[in-house]
């Protein structure tokens, strides 16, 4: 059973965390690139009814903190190949 102040506890915790896009959010105005987004990604509907799109800026948001993790990936596996290459090449 929750207690009456869990829910004030949780929410004080998670604002402490504050992740990497809270942080960032307070230093970058993501309006400005509104305009340039818009325009770049745009697709014309195709008719009435559907689910309405996500909001582009918040796309925006979760390349840039999904790309860091993809070019350490990246990294890693351009490490490894050349480490089986290396180990390939020497005859045990």
């Amino acid at each position: 059973m929750a207690g009456l102040f869990d829910l004030e506890f949780h929410e004080k915790k998670i604002k402490e965390y504050q992740p990497t896009l809270a942080k960032l959010d307070l230093v970058i105005d993501w309006e400005m690139f509104r305009e340039t987004i818009e325009k770049a990604l745009y697709v014309e509907t195709k008719g009435a009814g559907g689910r309405p799109p996500f909001d582009k800026i918040m796309m925006f948001k979760i390349v840039l903190r999904i790309l860091p993790v993809t070019y350490l990936l990246l990294l890693l596996m351009g490490i490894l190949n050349t480490c089986f290459t290396i180990l390939d090449s020497i005859e045990l």
